[in-house]
């Protein structure tokens, strides 16, 4: 089998490159599989106008050239389902079409409103991309569900996983301390929940309870956060690291205590929560898409209410008060996370294949 895979440079942060460099080592180890990767979507970090639009053309060009000469059995994208995306996929979609081209399109996250947009020109474009798109993949039951309202066909629509390097966190703790150490890592958007954990700290303090709070990443939240630490007389107990490399973000999973995430973001698959149940870290986070889908209360984490800082509070402290409980979460979301391993992935990924090539 011979599979061409789409996607943005390994070089670029977040969870894309994370998760789906791996997925691609794994591919290759197949003897039986002739892997070929190529680069679309923004170049750097910052592009002008004119660089997109010229830059998206030649992608497509790119594109019609490997399957002219690479002629894949498959073409698995790795985007996103929401406006800029859609922009840029309708294209791909005609154009495998055209060429009579299998196409997986792997969406990860999605954006609910987006399927049910009265707009006119959205529902063009969702509607060639449904059509000319073999098959799609998504990270939850949760938006599988909501493709299949859309239109979506049932057998073409699969809920994917993606991996995630357990072994990376398989080391043994390098700082010690009496202190808990809670992790927040994500961008710093709104819908995160960053100015819910530093409430939630303060109340945690206030219970009598000294606590730590790391916060890695950057964002647009970030002058408000400072801003809320500094209201709140937690200077001593907040850490800001601004953004690190993802490689260096290890040590932060490995020595905290648990980590707090109560996102109430559009989530697909958070690497940030499963690369925390591959650390072993007990998690509090919200009920939402994949962490619905595979983490169990109180098997692997706390559920909290998104926006409730109180009740984040509360559940931080029942934690601290429960060694025994933290230790029953840690191993067992050790366990978890080996279910995310590359090789694993990727003998589903080619049963996906198979399945939509036989039709």
């Amino acid at each position: 089998m011979q599979i061409l895979i789409g996607s943005i440079p390994s070089g670029f942060k977040g969870g894309v490159p994370a998760a789906e460099c791996p997925f691609q080592e794994a591919l290759k180890k197949n003897k039986d599989i002739r892997v070929r990767i190529f680069h679309f979507g923004r170049k750097k970090e910052a592009e002008s106008v004119i660089q997109k639009v010229f830059g998206r053309f030649i992608d497509i060009i790119l594109y019609v050239s490997y399957l002219i000469n690479f002629k894949p059995d498959i073409v698995h994208l790795n985007s996103a389902f929401d406006e800029r995306a859609l922009l840029r996929d309708v294209w791909y979609a005609i154009f495998s079409r055209l060429f009579h081209q299998p196409l997986f399109i792997k969406y990860h996250g999605s954006l609910a409103y987006l399927l049910n947009s009265p707009s006119p020109f959205w529902r063009l474009l969702i509607a060639i991309c449904r059509k000319y798109s073999t098959g799609i993949g998504a990270l939850s039951t949760e938006e599988k569900i909501n493709f299949i309202k859309a239109g979506y066909k049932e057998n073409r629509v699969f809920v994917v996983k993606n991996c995630v390097n357990w072994q990376m966190f398989s080391r043994e703790k390098t700082v010690s301390g009496d202190i808990p150490e809670i992790l927040f890592i994500s961008r710093f958007l709104p819908t995160k929940g960053l100015l819910d954990v530093i409430r939630a700290t303060r109340y945690v303090i206030d219970s009598g309870r000294t606590v730590k709070l790391v916060c890695v990443g950057d964002g647009e939240n970030m002058a408000e956060a400072k801003t809320l630490v500094r209201e709140l007389y937690l200077q001593n107990n907040v850490t800001f690291t601004g953004l690190i490399p993802e490689e260096k973000t290890i040590p932060h999973y490995i020595n905290s205590t648990l980590l707090v995430l109560p996102t109430h973001h559009e989530e697909g698959f958070s690497m940030v929560i499963f690369q925390a149940v591959a650390a072993g870290l007990p998690i509090i986070t919200t009920k939402i898409r994949a962490a619905a889908d595979y983490l169990k209360e109180p098997d692997n984490c706390l559920w909290v209410e998104p926006r409730n800082s109180k009740m984040i509070a509360q559940k931080i402290i029942y934690l601290l008060k429960r060694p025994e409980l933290c230790d029953f979460m840690s191993s067992n979301n050790r366990e978890l996370a080996k279910q995310f391993s590359a090789d694993k992935i990727a003998k589903e990924y080619l049963e996906i294949y198979r399945k939509l090539l036989r039709g």
